[in-house]
């Protein structure tokens, strides 16, 4: 809901519906349900795996404003599909799924995805590799294609956006890292020009990212520390900063030999991009090719305690804006909050 006390014309290049005060009310429910029939896998037979065969149906009501009245899209999917897999083995896991849209608006939506899961030892310790690939068949929203609001309206007919999706995960316990790759492959992707209206990009391109975890400890003293990078084949629709990293360093200690204290520094990053802009009038982000953003650290300080049941912290949230250095924005025209001070407890409960 987004609701102007006065439409202001100056800021919005047009008004539809009411040029003083205005109320864009747009509404979205769904209900989903399935049945399935599913056959687990025996844990003392070799040549065994785990099957499933699927129904699901949703039900989705859609409603936005006009000049007189509102306008309601009522419309169901129906999908079926099924899964085999084997989740049990010391050898190797996987599994293998299928999602077909038979009717309804998206009839013709798919998804295919298999994954694979295998521990191996690696000079005497155990290591993991996890692979996962897919494809995907994905129609536009139904507010991609019909809006009318007090500054925005469109009707649109897109294609059915494509994805190849591809993921590989390497985790050495060993020397507590992970390192891990994503390829995608995009076409008829769906976006919100620099116009803030949504528009779709018929070009094939890609998306390749690699990524690394590590975490070192010394005594009392702990580093976690995470890289990616990112690249795009054509960044003609979609900008992603090259690298982002992020960086926790604290120290650990047990008081009187019961409450766990743990305090430290952590900083985000991400080298500079052209960041989306914001629509506040739909509440959407949208191209822009103007306005570099990032190129500036978020540094956070903390202290974590617990106690038995009992955990507790309190962060010094965005602690080097007080040298009031860089262009802290995480969007265009959107800063990121000053300093603030934040604190939290929580309390399990045990059944």
């Amino acid at each position: 809901m987004n609701y102007e006390k006065t439409a202001n014309q100056s800021y919005f290049d047009t008004t539809y519906i009411n040029t003083s005060d205005h109320t864009d009310s747009v509404f979205f429910n769904q209900f989903s349900h399935i049945i399935q029939f599913k056959v687990l896998e025996d844990e003392r037979r070799k040549f065994t795996f785990g099957k499933r065969v699927f129904l699901e149906n949703e039900i989705v009501s859609a409603i936005h404003p006009l000049p007189s009245g509102q306008r309601k899209y009522d419309y169901s999917n129906l999908y079926v599909g099924g899964e085999v897999y084997k989740s049990t083995s010391s050898f190797a896991n996987w599994s293998a799924l299928a999602r077909f849209a038979i009717l309804g608006r998206s009839t013709g939506d798919a998804i295919v995805k298999g994954t694979f899961n295998k521990n191996f030892i690696l000079k005497n310790d155990t290591t993991m590799l996890y692979a996962e690939g897919g494809y995907k068949v994905v129609s536009p929203n139904i507010f991609q294609e019909h809006w009318y609001g007090n500054h925005f309206k469109w009707e649109n007919s897109f294609k059915k956006q494509h994805e190849v999706l591809f993921k590989g995960v390497f985790a050495y316990p060993r020397y507590n890292a992970t390192v891990g790759a994503n390829y995608a492959l995009l076409s008829n992707y769906m976006y919100n020009n620099t116009n803030a209206m949504p528009d779709q990009y018929n070009a094939e391109f890609s998306i390749f990212s690699a990524w690394i975890n590590n975490d070192f400890e010394l005594g009392r003293f702990g580093w976690s520390n995470k890289a990616v990078w990112q690249e795009i084949s054509n960044d003609a629709v979609l900008h992603l900063p090259n690298w982002s990293f992020y960086s926790s360093i604290y120290y650990s200690h047990y008081l009187f030999k019961v409450l766990k204290l743990q305090f430290g520094a952590e900083v985000y990053y991400h080298t500079k991009f052209k960041s989306d802009s914001y629509q506040p009038a739909t509440t959407q982000f949208y191209l822009q090719n103007d306005v570099l953003t990032g190129g500036y650290p978020l540094i956070n300080l903390f202290v974590n305690a617990k106690l038995k049941r009992t955990s507790a912290f309190a962060q010094l949230y965005h602690a080097n804006s007080m040298f009031n250095f860089g262009d802290f924005f995480s969007a265009t025209q959107y800063p990121i909050d000053q300093m603030a001070f934040r604190f939290g407890f929580f309390w399990s409960f045990y059944d």
